[in-house]
């Protein structure tokens, strides 16, 4: 939904400096998608299309955060899968790629899927599901229902640290964990969602 970009100015030792700096959503295809401050909306029901914040910095540790939501979805509630989360090359440009092929695009995208299944990527660090998703776990075969990674509105504040290729995620006042390692050192990166719906946001 929103992508803040928040840089703390506090230095610690050995590690990168911060910059503060704030992005909206720069790009994405205006004939499917509106942009409005920092909130990107569907405009097509078709859903399955992707947006992209600015440039992040190469040499700086970056903080950015994002809420993906959908009108038809309380908060705290199921998104109901495909939505995805994260980072990626500065040149994507397949706006519309589907949610089964982003596991296959490992080398140029570092995101987290919405429900942990067989669409998610495998070189992600595995999640412990939200609190609130795991009542409907219960109620549901537990064996076949999917983990929830993060809910309608979850706040999703993540830590990119270009000089050591590492991606820490936060998701509400959950504990931060680092999902992705190994990511190219160096490499101009973007925020990154991806809207599975036509009612997300």
């Amino acid at each position: 939904r929103s992508s803040d970009l928040l840089n703390s100015d506090t230095p610690t030792t050995n590690v990168p400096p911060t910059q503060a700096h704030q992005g909206t959503w720069e790009k994405f295809q205006p004939e499917h998608v509106s942009v409005i401050g920092n909130i990107a909306k569907l405009t097509s029901t078709r859903g399955g299309e992707c947006v992209l914040g600015p440039v992040l910095p190469t040499s700086t540790i970056s903080h950015f955060s994002l809420q993906v939501a959908r009108s038809d979805v309380p908060d705290g509630k199921r998104l109901g899968g495909g939505h995805f989360a994260g980072i990626a090359l500065e040149g994507f440009e397949n706006y519309t790629i589907h949610f089964e092929h982003i596991k296959e695009r490992e080398d140029s995208m570092w995101v987290v899927q919405d429900t942990h299944d067989r669409d998610s990527q495998a070189h992600q660090a595995e999640l412990e599901p939200m609190p609130t998703a795991l009542p409907d776990l219960v109620e549901t075969n537990a064996t076949q229902a999917p983990l929830v990674n993060f809910m309608s509105n979850t706040v999703l504040s993540f830590t990119f640290d270009p000089t050591h290729g590492s991606l820490v995620l936060t998701r509400g006042s959950m504990p931060p964990i680092t999902v992705f390692k190994n990511i190219p050192i160096g490499a101009k990166m973007r925020p990154f969602a991806r809207l599975d719906n036509g009612e997300s946001k």
